[in-house]
């Protein structure tokens, strides 16, 4: 329950959990508009129910248009597209880190 309330804010607030932001992927109702309160609950409700049986039965046919459409997404009219800004997430070396990869003598 605490994970669907975390994911729900997250979506709410700019249509990208923090994955999503990492990939520079963003959540985006069919029209361009905000996702809706409904549409977020129905998404996480089919995908974490209904959706693993579709994926049992047809797993070709799971995937629609390359990836940017899951049955969960065509249930809710969400569509998954790429931001403009993509956000690189990077770790820093420490020296440690660097000995312990054998990246220095």
């Amino acid at each position: 329950m605490v994970l669907w309330a975390l994911e729900y804010a997250q979506l709410r607030k700019n249509g990208q959990t923090i994955g999503y932001k990492a990939m520079g992927l963003t959540l985006e109702n069919e029209d361009g508009r905000p996702l809706s309160e409904c549409q977020i609950i129905k998404r996480m409700a089919y995908r974490d129910t209904i959706s693993t049986f579709d994926y049992l039965k047809d797993r070709q046919a799971f995937e629609q248009q390359h990836g940017q459409r899951l049955p969960h997404d065509s249930f809710a009219g969400i569509w998954l597209r790429e931001c403009r800004a993509r956000v690189i997430v990077s770790r820093r070396r420490t020296r440690r880190s660097a000995e312990r990869d054998h990246l220095l003598p």
